[in-house]
């Protein structure tokens, strides 16, 4: 059935130009009599909109989780070594890493349906072929997982970018609050997936729980209904990565997503060692460590995400505030040699705990802080620049992912677990300092980026008076 859909989304900062306005979700302007900081009703539109995104979220990044209890240990019986195993995984954030950028830059021509629906689709039969790749062994194993790992990389890239590209221009002034509450799904769905992963492989062998995990994927498919299709005839010009990377805030920011990401990736393959070596605790335990401090990071995003979207002028406070308290807490992982304890485990949940409330303070707001500078400095406010900001967001998050968990292993073995955490907080300080550094001396009016926080205000502000507010504009959508 095909409805014809009043998309009435929230305006934001708009640069006039001709073919602007066709791509905007537009509406008669509510939001000037609005008190500062408060923000408009949500539509009948984007709560239907956070629904379907609130699936995606949940189902992709479940699908992902669903094969970590029984993968390695089954690659292993097929004749891949323990680096092998960990080349396959490293290899798929790899991928992601190099096919983020290009993909960025295409789906401003492709548009996000085309691209989403290619991620989730492709991605579903990808899913299907690994588990048929069970019925190899050796290097016909190997080569089959590289293959398909090589397909399923560039499909989460283009699942991953699409989503992002399209809460954008539906939650033009929700940006953080959206993604944080995309946050508590993506939590739950890794969080539920493996425990069923292990209970799928139990029941129905090797192939089972690959067909479950290309069924989720292949059940986002339906979330295109909500995404606004391209409402202008002509192509939007690809996003400049090559000038988003020279704004020194882009890439502060982008410092933030790789350092934050990077010292949660080195935790996969060194925590459960640590603990199970030091406090000799179950796999049941160790499970519950690490859901702790997921569960804290899902449970305290949506409120950091409100309040980056309610007082946008602190998110650079929230932000250099939530790294700097991850490098605190990590010092308690281990603990730090230099405190001169043997370390408790009651310390490891209340460090996870601390950990999971400052990353999610520190990477919330990060997509909207993109957007924001990538306005500041003049770029416009369109497809092109969202697709570009969302491969540069995917980059630095799966480079974190892979530098965290390669390194991390090998510090592991070479330092050991507490030198090697403790060498990840220095990392996350050394970012905070960056980040301190930077801010005061713009605060100072030292001019180091292409503009500043309140030309980007006065843009959002007055940004209305290009906005057509006499007529709304209307999508086709099946539902």
């Amino acid at each position: 059935m095909v409805e014809e859909i009043d998309i009435e989304a929230e305006t934001s900062g708009r640069h006039c130009s001709s073919g602007d306005a066709s791509l905007l979700l537009e509406q008669p302007d509510r939001t000037a009599a609005l008190p500062s900081g408060e923000l408009p009703p949500m539509t009948g539109f984007q709560k239907k909109a956070l629904v379907c995104l609130s699936y995606a979220y949940c189902m992709g990044y479940a699908r992902s989780a669903i094969m970590a209890p029984f993968f390695p240990s089954q690659a292993a019986e097929r004749g891949a070594s323990e680096t092998i195993v960990g080349f396959i995984f490293g290899y798929y954030s790899l991928i992601a890493f190099l096919s983020a950028p290009l993909i960025g830059k295409l789906i401003s021509h492709t548009g996000p349906r085309f691209m989403f629906l290619c991620g989730s689709l492709v991605g579903m039969c990808v899913w299907v072929l690994t588990g048929v790749s069970g019925y190899t062994a050796g290097a016909p194993f190997v080569g089959l997982c590289f293959a398909v790992f090589t397909v399923e990389g560039v499909c989460y890239s283009a699942f991953e970018i699409a989503l992002m590209a399209t809460v954008a221009r539906i939650y033009p002034r929700r940006v953080s609050t959206v993604m944080g509450t995309m946050e508590i799904f993506i939590g739950l769905g890794t969080m539920v997936a493996s425990p069923v992963g292990g209970a799928l492989f139990e029941s129905g062998g090797y192939l089972v729980p690959f067909l479950v995990a290309g069924l989720l994927l292949g059940s986002c498919a339906f979330v295109v209904c909500i995404i606004p299709p391209n409402a202008v005839k002509e192509d939007v010009k690809s996003g400049s990565l090559t000038r988003l990377v020279t704004i020194p805030d882009i890439m502060v920011v982008a410092g933030v997503i790789f350092a934050v990401y990077l010292i949660y990736a080195f935790l996969d393959p060194t925590l459960e060692p640590h603990l199970t070596g030091q406090f000799e605790i179950s796999q049941t335990e160790v499970g519950v460590v690490f859901m702790v401090g997921n569960g804290a990071h899902a449970l305290a995003s949506p409120f950091w995400g409100w309040l980056a979207d309610k007082y946008v002028k602190w998110t650079r406070v929230q932000m250099t505030v939530g790294v700097l308290v991850s490098a605190v807490a990590f010092t308690f992982l281990g603990p730090a040699p230099f405190y001169g304890t043997a370390g408790m485990i009651w310390e490891i949940y209340v460090a996870q705990v601390v950990f999971g409330i400052a990353k999610s303070a520190a990477i919330v707001p990060t997509y909207a802080e993109l957007l924001r500078a990538a306005r500041a400095a003049g770029m416009p406010d369109d497809l092109g620049t969202y697709g570009v900001i969302s491969g540069v967001y995917d980059l630095m998050m799966n480079l974190g992912y892979l530098i965290g968990s390669t390194v991390g292993g090998v510090l592991m073995e070479e330092i050991g677990f507490p030198w090697a955490s403790t060498s990840m907080a220095g990392v996350c300080l050394l970012q905070g300092c960056i980040m301190v550094v930077f801010y005061v001396v713009k605060l100072k009016g030292k001019h180091l980026s292409f503009g500043s926080r309140e030309a980007d205000n006065r843009n959002e502000e007055t940004a209305h008076a290009c906005t057509p507010t006499s007529s709304n504009q209307t999508y086709g959508a099946v539902l």
